[in-house]
């Protein structure tokens, strides 16, 4: 998942996370944040948990975590970006990797640059867009070193840690959403025994529908 800050004709300032993701936009120490995210039970709570962090150190700032659908925000999204009005857009949105350079390439310049405050060294790989699971100096601490019972008390979360650090990075493209949803929606035909050739056509037929 990755935290993406907007850039707006009116925007708001500063916001920092849970773990360690500190984004400026193009005016300085405003005092509400709105963050836009989806799924209650994780992005949302972890947005939440990271403003109560950040709001108790800092008493002048408010930030305002608002749960979308999914689907939502991305139509919020385009229609506000490319309408150019984009004074009701959100200071930070959530936006899955594979689906965050559609963004980046259709509206160039709607979005702060964050490789001054963010170290992605710090990242697996394959997630250089900063992502939690994926932030790499975690696995130091004393929640992965927790020694699970059902697998023979192994660091099952270390061990992880570890492994996604030699994940190559991934470049993915424009349109993985897309091809990830165009095959989901193949998979009970698959397991139907439909051949697998006509299944690839009706992705393939789908996808250029889509993108045309």
């Amino acid at each position: 998942m990755r935290i993406t800050v907007m850039k707006k004709q009116m925007v708001k300032g500063l916001v920092a996370s849970a773990v360690g993701l500190a984004c400026f936009s193009q005016t300085a120490f405003a005092k509400d944040i709105t963050v836009w995210a989806w799924d209650p039970n994780f992005n949302v709570a972890i947005m939440q948990e990271a403003a109560e962090k950040y709001e108790a150190k800092h008493e002048d700032v408010n930030i305002k975590v608002v749960d979308f659908a999914k689907a939502d925000i991305e139509q919020k999204l385009h229609t506000m970006l490319a309408s150019g009005i984009t004074s009701a857009l959100p200071d930070v949105v959530l936006i899955e990797d594979y689906n965050a350079q559609k963004y980046l390439q259709s509206y160039p310049g709607s979005f702060a640059p964050m490789t001054n405050v963010v170290d992605y060294t710090k990242f697996a790989p394959y997630k250089k867009q900063g992502a939690v699971g994926s932030y790499l100096p975690a696995g130091n601490t004393q929640a992965y070193q927790y020694e699970d019972s059902y697998f023979n008390n192994q660091k099952i979360y270390a061990d992880f840690n570890k492994w996604a650090a030699e994940i190559p990075a991934v470049n993915y493209g424009m349109y993985t959403y897309e091809v990830d949803a165009a095959i989901a929606a193949q998979m009970p035909s698959i397991m139907q025994g439909a051949p697998i050739d006509k299944v690839l056509e009706s992705v393939e037929q789908q996808l250029k529908y889509q993108i045309q």
